[in-house]
This record gives C-alpha cells, structure tokens and sequence, in this order.
C-alpha cells in the first residue's frame, strides 16, 4: 500500500469515529436527514375550521415530545373553549418523527385547492421545526400524497384524544 491509499484509509477510519457529544440526543439517520435537526425538539400542530358553522367549530391539536393538547373553541364566545390533554407515549413520538419529511413538507404550497369554499371546511398541518415553520390549509379531510403518512398518523391521534374526551 502507497503512502496516498494509506493516508486515504487513516482518514476515512477518523472521519468514521466522530464521538457523540455527551448529553446529546440518539437521534435517528432518518429523523435527522428528515428534519433538518440533530435534535428532534419539533411542534406538530394541526387543526379543522368550519365558515359556516354554529358552535364548536375550530379545533387545534399540539404535539410535543411530551404531550397532546387538543381543543375546540366556539367561534360564537357562547361556550367556554374546552381543552383535553394526555402525555404522549414514547414509541407514538418516534413514529410520528420518522414520518415528517421537511423537504416534502416546504416543496408545498401553503394553501391547497380552496379551502372551505364548498363549505365542507377547512384543515391544516404545520410543523415548527425550530428555525422555521411550515404550515398547508387545504379542505378537510382531503388526502395530501406529499404528507399522507404524517397526516394519517395526527388524524389517528387527534381521534385518540377526542375518545378521551367523550368518556
């Protein structure tokens, strides 16, 4: 082996041996190349509205790495906004990391077709990712191809609060 390919090998092994910095988070290849962050500390929030709507018609779901915080508000200011939390479990949070793509998610526009329009409402998707934050309305319920697995995976926890809430 010359000098060149030995000096190529001993770098390539330093380059592959970074430490982790202590304290730092086990975040995953695809978490990270999927977010842009080292540290996934993202704020997934989403919600419904209605125009033509009497009631409980705005509804927002945060989540954090921590917990699950949903309410309804009553556009009208009749009712007082009702709030339902629960603390998210640890394998719910990795599957809905893995499924946020920031990439997909900025290549969209922010409003999709006419949201509410027909009046069947409105939904949206935003994602805080730290150092920016992206955010798509489109007519609720509508399928997202660009988004659909993270989308699926709010909708089914927003679903699981919401059963919360009517026990």
């Amino acid at each position: 082996m010359g000098k060149r390919e030995l000096a190529f090998a001993v770098f390539i092994l330093i380059a592959g041996c970074r430490p982790q910095q202590s304290g730092a988070p086990d975040a995953s290849p695809s978490v990270r190349e999927r977010t842009g962050n080292a540290e996934p500390t993202l704020i997934i929030r989403s919600g419904t509205f209605a125009g033509e709507c009497v009631g409980y018609c705005e509804r927002e779901l945060q989540i954090t790495s921590k917990e699950l915080a949903f309410e309804e508000h009553d556009r009208t200011g009749k009712s007082p906004t009702r709030r339902y939390r629960r603390p998210i479990k640890s394998d719910e949070w990795h599957d809905l990391l893995s499924r946020v793509d920031r990439a997909a998610l900025n290549a969209l526009p922010n409003e999709i077709g006419c949201p509410d329009c027909a009046d069947g409402g409105g939904e949206w998707l935003e994602v805080d990712f730290g150092d920016a934050r992206k955010r798509v309305t489109f007519d609720r319920g509508a399928d997202v191809p660009q988004v659909r697995q993270l989308l699926t995976k709010v909708r089914a926890l927003e679903a699981s609060i919401e059963r919360l809430a009517t026990q």
